[in-house]
């Protein structure tokens, strides 16, 4: 696979993920996933040995479950590392020293870092969390929860920090048969695909009608 030779070749590259609920960040690490690279979910780590937030263990204990859970993965990063493997890292790093821990871990280890940013506005984060509340595979957050989530994330500004869409075009374009012109337009279609299935997938709900000047959940402008 592209991927994989890809990988052998540069060492490991590690996709720090920064956003708040429902930004759309577990769909873009699933993407990458397809193509070959390690996901680590936080979310689904914790919920493979607690169950549900809100519904399987109350929300006043998450903190105390979510220590241990996030310290046994970074573990697992370091190992990816180590082994020339890529990884994403599927979770909300939203404080700056937070997101700076990350980034020395994977330098230490032998890594190469990147770190996309999944800004989406409050009241799309809120219909999207509606959603997912009733979604029976999913924990149960409070709106309030979220807000106050929101209103203490530290938005990554000069970090280095790209946009979902620009790095998985890179990847799709990273993947084209550069030796073989006749397949172009294939590798162009290829490309368009990989970001449709970022843009519009599990999770993410159907395209929604943006006002001109608005941004999208990968901070790119509308269109009426």
């Amino acid at each position: 696979m592209p991927y994989r030779a890809e990988m052998a070749s540069s060492g490991s590259v590690v996709y720090l993920l920064s956003g708040l609920p429902g930004s759309g960040k577990s769909t873009f690490a699933r993407t990458l996933e397809g193509h070959g690279i390690v996901r680590l979910s936080i979310d689904e780590l914790i919920r493979a040995r607690h169950g549900r937030l809100g519904k399987d263990y109350p929300a006043s204990e998450h903190l105390g479950l979510l220590a241990p859970v996030i310290e046994d993965a970074r573990r697992q990063l370091a190992a990816h590392v180590r082994a020339g493997r890529s990884a994403v890292y599927d979770h909300g790093l939203g404080h700056r020293d937070e997101r700076e821990s990350y980034k020395r871990l994977v330098t230490d280890n032998g890594g190469r870092w990147r770190l996309v940013y999944f800004p989406v506005a409050t009241p799309e984060l809120l219909r999207r969390l509606a959603i997912r509340n009733e979604d029976p595979e999913y924990g149960e957050m409070p709106p309030d929860t979220l807000m106050w989530m929101a209103d203490v994330f530290e938005r990554p500004a000069g970090e280095g920090e790209e946009l979902p869409d620009a790095v998985l075009l890179d990847r799709c374009r990273r993947a084209r048969p550069r030796r073989y012109p006749v397949l172009a337009a294939a590798a162009t279609a290829a490309n368009r695909n990989c970001l449709l299935r970022w843009r519009g997938g599990p999770g993410v709900g159907p395209p929604r009608r943006r006002s001109p000047g608005s941004t999208d959940d990968s901070g790119h402008a509308g269109r009426s």
